[in-house]
């Protein structure tokens, strides 16, 4: 899962192809075979049938069902929403995991920082 700040070392255990089991690895000098309720948890997330692949839409906020677009037409449809919103109603944050870390980097935290900045906008990225 790479949560900040531990990055804790994780052992995938596959049979015939398939994710059976995560377990801590004990030879992790972070977290010495602990993982929390999240890293357990991970191993739902491969092949489940609820996962979502690709963007979703709604015709209208708040109604009706989801349906399946294109990442063109969800990155274009988040920009006018923030354009019409203003930079002053417009927050960032990075989350957890890979985007806010990066290994130690946060190059992705960086990055939303500097995107926040140039757009005048909050970011909420641990620094």
């Amino acid at each position: 899962m790479s949560c900040h700040p531990t990055l804790c070392g994780m052992l995938a255990h596959v049979e015939d192809g398939r994710l059976v089991q995560i377990s801590g690895d004990r030879d992790n000098p972070d977290s010495r075979g602990f993982l929390c309720v999240r890293g357990h948890a991970s191993r739902e997330i491969i092949d489940n049938p609820r996962r979502l692949l690709r963007p979703l839409v709604r015709a209208r906020r708040g109604h009706g069902d989801w349906r399946e677009t294109s990442w063109e037409t969800a990155l274009d449809l988040i920009a006018a929403r923030m354009r019409a919103a203003g930079p002053q109603a417009v927050g960032l944050w990075s989350g957890h995991g890979l985007f806010a870390n990066n290994y130690g980097t946060r190059v992705g935290s960086h990055l939303a920082r500097r995107f926040a900045n140039f757009y005048g906008c909050q970011c909420g990225t641990r620094r």
